[in-house]
C-alpha cells in the first residue's frame, strides 16, 4: 500500500496479546457479551452494546 508522501507501508502480520502489558480488556468484555472477536457489528445486540460500552469504559 502507498501513502503520500510516498511511503510503503507492509502488512507484517498480527501482534500477540501477550505483547501487550497490561493485556487489553477486550477478551475479557467480549467473554461477558457472549460475543466473539469475529463477531459483526450488525449481529451484535443493543444491549450487548450497553454492556460492551460500560465494561470497556
Amino acid at each position: 500500500m502507498l501513502t503520500w508522501p510516498e511511503y510503503a507501508w507492509r502488512f507484517a502480520g498480527r501482534v500477540p496479546r501477550t505483547a501487550f502489558r497490561p493485556a487489553p480488556r477486550v477478551a475479557a468484555a467480549l467473554r461477558a457479551t457472549r460475543l466473539t472477536a469475529g463477531t459483526l457489528a450488525g449481529e451484535v445486540w443493543p444491549e450487548q452494546w450497553v454492556t460492551l460500552f460500560r465494561l470497556l469504559r
